[in-house]
């Protein structure tokens, strides 16, 4: 959670999803009690970063194909699972 907050390079969104697996194989809870001031940067710093993409109109430009490029592979599996 640190990283993330941070900003860090060190920081992958596989961290998370490993992290919450290995609790939910645990039955351990997510300790939120723990993060609530984290959690707070992580929101600040993504209302930022929504802000700058939304007054700049090619950084807007860039967001909307790469989530357009994004929702077609979602399709793409949907329509052709692979199991």
């Amino acid at each position: 959670m640190n990283l993330w907050a941070s900003g860090s390079h060190e920081f992958s969104s596989q961290d998370i999803d490993d992290c919450r697996s290995e609790m939910m194989l645990r039955r351990i809870d997510p300790p939120f009690d723990r993060v609530s001031q984290i959690w707070e940067r992580i929101a600040q710093r993504t209302q930022n970063h929504v802000e700058t993409i939304i007054n700049d109109p090619e950084a807007l430009a860039a967001a909307e194909a790469k989530l357009e490029k994004q929702l077609e592979q979602l399709r793409q599996q949907l329509e052709h699972p692979q199991h």
